[in-house]
């Protein structure tokens, strides 16, 4: 007890002389978020994410640490009291540990959990109030059929978004998931404006997923809103577990351990991400 006392004392100099040493303590807020916006690029490179990094210093804890229920139930009340509700898509955005996935394992379903730490479970991650429908699904198509006629019938993302045609583009989306499609359902066809190769594609989906530091499903990947979006992914005729796979990952292994497994099955394509070319 004495030995781990005086272990504690000394680890609080130590953290305090690296304090005074890096001056950090005379840095404002946003100066002292710009050093660890350094931190997180420089721990990636060595360690492979933030999420690592931080287990390895002991800040967070590690993954078979095992949360006991109040814990969990805490993390979940505080979502609550932010949000009003609960979601998976919450839990990521606020980083919560255990993940939701961890969770969901746990108790068997994370619906299951919400209901045992007393808090509103909510299936949608949006947390907007759901809004009336301004344009019927035919209009929709309609002003696509418009917009498609200026170009002999043939259509592209791109020669959409600059005809200033409303409904607009991100409303086709949300309504019919592609923009293929929609095109497809208008009758239209749809030009393919990819602007990667599917191994850059998967070099770049590669690179978010170590960043994010799991593997997501695809609703939670939205939510980062990051480069490849989901529908380039879907524009490149893969879906989203194809496209994990294909970047190198095992999928269903990784969505049941909660974290990143390498794929065994995917060698041919590691020579991808080996040599860097695209």
């Amino acid at each position: 007890m004495i030995r781990k006392r005086r272990n504690q004392q000394w680890t609080v100099r130590q953290n305090t002389t690296i304090s005074n040493i890096m001056g950090l303590s005379k840095l404002n807020n946003d100066e002292l978020l710009g050093v660890l916006r350094l931190v997180e690029a420089e721990s990636t490179k060595r360690f492979g994410n933030i999420g690592k990094a931080l287990r390895l210093a002991g800040i967070i804890k590690s993954v078979n640490f095992v949360y006991t229920d109040e814990e969990i139930f805490d993390r979940l009340k505080q979502i609550e009291q932010k949000y009003g509700k609960v979601t998976q898509g919450l839990c990521v955005k606020e980083r919560i540990q255990p993940a939701y996935q961890t969770i969901s394992k746990r108790y068997g379903s994370f619906e299951n959990a919400c209901k045992l730490a007393g808090v509103v479970f909510s299936k949608r991650n949006i947390t907007h109030p759901k809004r009336e429908r301004k344009y019927t699904d035919e209009q929709i198509l309609e002003a696509i059929r418009i917009v498609a006629s200026k170009f002999d019938h043939k259509l592209s993302t791109d020669q959409y978004k600059t005809s200033n045609m409303n409904p607009s583009f991100n409303t086709i989306i949300s309504r019919f998931g592609t923009f293929g499609d929609a095109c497809k359902a208008a009758g239209v066809t749809y030009i393919h404006g990819r602007k990667f190769s599917q191994k850059t594609l998967a070099t770049k989906l590669r690179d978010q997923i170590l960043k994010i530091g799991f593997v997501p499903t695809s609703t939670i990947y939205a939510e980062f809103k990051v480069s490849p979006r989901l529908a380039t992914i879907y524009h490149h005729g893969l879906k989203w577990k194809e496209a994990i796979e294909l970047a190198g990952f095992d999928y269903e292994k990784s969505r049941a351990a909660g974290e990143i497994i390498e794929s065994t099955t995917s060698n041919q394509n590691k020579s991808w991400f080996e040599d860097g070319t695209t």
